[in-house]
């Protein structure tokens, strides 16, 4: 019998060094989370990779949209970070910027990444998110069709294309440097996109050779996010066509 008692004594010893490890920092209402955010996050688009980029801000949320945790950083002083938060679900996102950053001025690459997570009392829990480009790449060009039947560089109406979209009309962005249309960075522009679907709605203006009128044409593609939209403005007897070619 002392034998049992014993190991009864020395069973329940472990336990209570364990429990003690488990809750010098946690409660029986709390749980931590570990972050980490996978190096792999980048946009591959045919012609090019681009690598995102190296710092992130981490937004942890409850399911009412209550703030517990908020981090920025590089992905190395992210990597392993732990906090501490009371037990439920939760909705941890993570970007390099936001998505009105991403549009001032022509705008620029955003990436970002979401991901929910059960807390259980008393647990480590392990999180891993990838991050990936989340809004759209635009850019035109004139092929030599629409050169050929339009004064692209017309000093009183040079040919431009102004474009925006479903999400944000407000936000109407030029594209104007005919001769280097799509060959200079400048004229590459970035817009978001949604899960519902966003269209790209834009206005070419250009004055006709033939006549010296000046037209203008409408048109509206769909754009979804990681994806490069080059768009060819072409001309059909003294008319305006387009083509998408698309980079994933």
């Amino acid at each position: 019998m002392t034998k049992y008692i014993r190991h009864f004594l020395l069973f329940a010893g472990i336990i209570a060094t364990l429990t003690g490890c488990i809750s010098n920092d946690l409660s029986p209402e709390q749980g931590k989370i570990k972050l980490s955010i996978s190096k792999n996050s980048s946009v591959i688009i045919k012609s090019t990779v681009t690598e995102a980029p190296d710092s992130f801000l981490v937004s942890t949320t409850d399911l009412s949209d209550k703030v517990y945790e908020e981090l920025s950083g590089t992905y190395e002083s992210l990597k392993g970070q732990e906090f501490i938060v009371p037990v439920g679900t939760y909705n941890m996102n993570v970007c390099n910027i936001t998505e009105e950053k991403a549009e001032e001025g022509r705008g620029a690459q955003r990436f970002y990444g979401s991901q929910s997570i059960k807390v259980t009392p008393m647990s480590m829990n392990a999180i891993d998110i990838t991050c990936t480009m989340a809004n759209a790449r635009v850019s035109f060009t004139f092929d030599d069709s629409f050169k050929n039947t339009f004064d692209i560089t017309n000093a009183e109406n040079p040919a431009k294309v102004v474009a925006s979209t479903s999400k944000n009309t407000a936000r109407q962005i030029e594209f104007s440097n005919a001769a280097t249309l799509a060959e200079d960075d400048a004229q590459i522009a970035y817009f978001n996109t949604d899960a519902q679907g966003t269209f790209l709605n834009f206005t070419i203006t250009a004055r006709r050779k033939s006549d010296s009128s000046d037209k203008t044409f409408t048109h509206s593609i769909e754009i979804k996010p990681q994806s490069w939209y080059k768009i060819t403005v072409k001309s059909a007897d003294g008319t305006n066509e387009i083509s998408v070619k698309t980079d994933y």
